[in-house]
């Protein structure tokens, strides 16, 4: 079909409802909502997922500490290595940086991401964004 551009997984380039509820059963990520029964409809509660747990220092700073023993699919080109704040980095200065990435604007705050060991990455703002623990559970 001309004009058509078939699907595919990349989450920086899709901005489809579809596609982000299947990618959310496939990807993990920083943080997630909490859901389950216990949650009442129209409550967004943030929780760990990658990160066992996360800290705002400062107005400008949130630090986020990786769950250890997290592995990636054993195959090529990670396989089955463990996850590291160096993959956080990648992954948000690739977010990023991508022009054509839809839900760029979202993290307009971020000034820059850095790995600060193996398991701890922090996210350096412009400003301060109170709601950045929630985008990152959004995106």
């Amino acid at each position: 079909m001309r004009g058509y551009d078939p699907p595919h997984f990349d989450p920086h380039l899709t901005l489809n409802f579809k596609m982000s509820t299947t990618l959310s059963f496939v990807y993990s990520k920083l943080v997630r909502f909490k859901v389950g029964s216990g949650v009442p409809p129209g409550v967004f509660t943030v929780e760990p997922d990658l990160a066992e747990r996360w800290e705002q220092p400062d107005d400008t700073t949130y630090v986020f500490y990786l769950r250890k023993g997290v592995r990636w699919q054993n195959a090529p080109p990670v396989n089955g290595r463990e996850l590291t704040a160096e993959d956080i980095k990648f992954t948000f200065e690739r977010f990023l940086a991508e022009k054509a990435n839809p839900h760029r604007y979202l993290l307009d705050a971020v000034d820059r991401v850095e790995a600060m060991d193996r398991y701890t990455v922090r996210f350096r703002l412009k400003d301060p964004f109170v709601w950045l623990p929630h985008v990152l559970a959004s995106l």
